[in-house]
């Protein structure tokens, strides 16, 4: 028999030993009361922390399934991080998806000469993508010299902040997405059209004359999602 056998062979008997022992009640050959062995263990916690990827399988971008965690290898984890390595992917949740398309306000993040650069901004999210536009609020540069559209002229790497910030800290919740940020261009007119018209149905400022219909319009394609907390 080799030495690699025996040591498995002992190694897997310990961990049977010690499991059962655990699961009897026993510590140290002494045995515990039922009741103090329910009480070691921990009360469940639930989830707060999700990570969801984007992945291109030839049809489109669709959003991924929220990453497991290393630590826990079960036959049906395995499978989720096969599936977004391959390119198959899972939906986000429903709560993830409502909070993007209801949220009033988001910081964008671009990437300056120096130091990030983050301004907030109002969004429309149809499920794909997110748009924001260039809006008629005063500004102290014309539109194309903001500083935002020159970003991502240069390096179209963003990243969008959405948050909730509440003294019942058991309340708080964010959702970060980092992907692509592009200008849409003049010729995509059914793009342009569509986010202006979701944008102004979505704030009543826009709606009443704020929101040109030549207004410069931005395309934040995601490929990553993260969200944590009460959503």
């Amino acid at each position: 028999m080799s030495f690699r056998t025996t040591y498995r062979r002992r190694v897997h008997l310990r961990l049977t030993s010690r499991t059962s022992q655990q699961f009897a009640g026993v510590k140290n050959g002494a045995i515990l009361d039922p009741g103090s062995v329910a009480s070691r263990s921990p009360p469940a916690q639930p989830k707060r922390f999700a990570d969801h990827r984007l992945a291109d399988n030839g049809l489109g971008r669709t959003l991924g399934a929220a990453r497991p965690s290393p630590r826990s290898w079960r036959p049906h984890r395995l499978l989720k991080i096969m599936k977004i390595m391959f390119g198959e992917t899972l939906p986000i949740s429903a709560a993830v998806q409502a909070k993007l398309r209801s949220a009033r306000v988001a910081r964008l993040a671009t990437v300056a000469d120096r130091y990030p650069h983050i301004v907030p901004v109002c969004i429309a999210y149809d499920g794909r993508v997110i748009h924001s536009a260039i809006d008629g609020k005063p500004k102290r540069v014309a539109p194309e010299k903001l500083a935002r559209l020159r970003h991502i002229q240069a390096a179209p790497q963003v990243s969008l902040l959405i948050d909730e910030y509440q003294e019942d800290w058991t309340r708080l919740w964010y959702i970060l997405a980092r992907g692509k940020a592009e200008l849409v261009p003049e010729s995509a007119r059914e793009e342009r059209a569509d986010a202006i018209r979701r944008l102004r149905e979505k704030y009543r400022q826009y709606a009443a004359g704020m929101l040109a219909d030549d207004a410069p319009v931005i395309r934040i394609t995601p490929d990553r999602i993260t969200s944590w907390g009460k959503i």
